[in-house]
This record gives structure tokens, sequence and C-alpha cells, in this order.
């Protein structure tokens, strides 16, 4: 295949984009199927995991603020869905990657952490983000939302245990909670080259972007450890 043939071809492609993304709401499913089959994101999509109240909506928000990365809004549960919805819900990912000019998708489900094994086996370049927290003041947050003290330090030993067996996966990285607040540059830049991008210090207005997902609220919990920062999601 000569020169002019591959700029041919990628100005078809490049124009058939430009279609689609005006009239995508009216393209049928197999449509969109077939067509992020031709143009697909460029680096391989990421997940975020862990207990519930460690942080997982900061991070997202931050990570979504990227000029790369492209947020999805809701928690889906992907892990846990069947092979054809999981299917689905990627290619869905992939058009709202592409319509939004970027080169990846980020998705945060903290319970993700339970369906890791599914996520790997469907998508095995994927890069799984455990965000990690001091266990007591996620235990207050819980209780602050649920009245149930218990539960939270349970929900904290299990989700973490479930997330431990890959922690030597060379695509699994850890990141601690604390580590964001109090070395907040370090931190996401060492995590970024984890995923193979690039720092910029826009990242630290990452509360300024108009986000549809939780809380990215940053407050002194209510009890447990007292000095630490706490999330509320």
């Amino acid at each position: 295949m000569n020169i002019a043939s591959i700029s041919r071809k990628f100005r078809q492609k490049r124009k058939k984009l430009r279609k689609f993304l005006k009239i995508g709401k009216r393209q049928s499913a197999a449509a969109l199927v077939q067509f992020c089959k031709v143009i697909r994101p460029h680096k391989p999509p990421v997940f975020i995991v862990g207990c519930g109240h460690s942080g997982t909506s900061i991070l997202l928000a931050i990570l979504g603020a990227h000029p790369s990365i492209h947020p999805i809004p809701k928690e889906t549960f992907i892990g846990k869905k069947t092979k054809s919805r999981f299917n689905e819900l990627v290619t869905n990912f992939e058009f709202l990657t592409i319509k939004a000019r970027k080169r990846r998708w980020i998705e945060k489900t903290p319970g993700n952490i339970r369906y890791l094994s599914p996520i790997f086996e469907r998508l095995p370049d994927a890069k799984v983000i455990i965000i990690i927290r001091d266990g007591r003041d996620v235990a207050a947050s819980i209780q602050k939302r649920t009245g149930n003290l218990e539960n939270g330090i349970k929900r904290w030993c299990n989700d973490n245990l479930a997330g431990k067996e890959y922690w030597d996966n060379p695509n699994v990285y850890r990141i601690k909670y604390e580590d964001i607040i109090s070395d907040f540059e370090k931190t996401i830049t060492d995590l970024l080259s984890f995923l193979d991008e690039k720092y910029y210090d826009d990242l630290k207005n990452y509360h300024k972007t108009p986000k549809k997902w939780y809380s990215n609220k940053i407050s002194k919990p209510e009890s447990a450890s007292k000095k630490k920062p706490q999330a509320t999601s």
C-alpha cells in the first residue's frame, strides 16, 4: 500500500468520523458497533476501583480533567455485567470518547474491585487504579451516610482484600488518598506516568471542571483520624 492510498483511506475515515459525530444519535446500534471497530480510542481504558468513600470520585474528577481522558459520568458496575452487555457498554464508552475528541476513557465504580477478573479477561490491556484510604476515615464516612460503623469496617476490609491479589499485576496501580492530599503534583505525576500520560498544572484546578457525578468535596472526617481529609465518595 503506497502513501497516496494510505492518505486516501485516512481522509475517508476522517470524513466518516465527522459525519457520524454529527448524526450519531440517529445511527443504529449495529452502525455504532461497526463504526467503533473502525475508529477506536488510541489508548487502553482505565478503571478506578476501591472501597467506596476512599476518594474514587475525587480521583475521577482529577483524571477526567486531563485533556486526553474522557470520564464516564456514572457508575456502571461494568465488571458484573454479562459479556454482551459489557461489550455494549465498551462500545458506548468508545463512542463518547471519540465524540469528546479524547484518546481514552476512564470509568469509576468502586465495587468493580470485586470484578477485576472479568474486566481483565475481556479487556486484557486495561489499566486499573486501586485507591486506598485510611480505614478509620472510610468507616467514619460510611457511618455518616448509613449510620452503621461496623458495616463500614467490614466493607473496607472485604473490598481491599479483594483487590490485594492484583497488587502485583503490571496493569494495576495502587494509590493512597492521603498522598493525593499531601503531595498532589508528585502523586498524580507518578500515576500519569503509569498511564503513559503527561502531567498538566491545570489538573490542580480539577474542581472547576463541570461534572455530572457525585461530590468532589474534601472535608475533615467527623470522627476517627480527625487530622486527615475526607472525601465524600
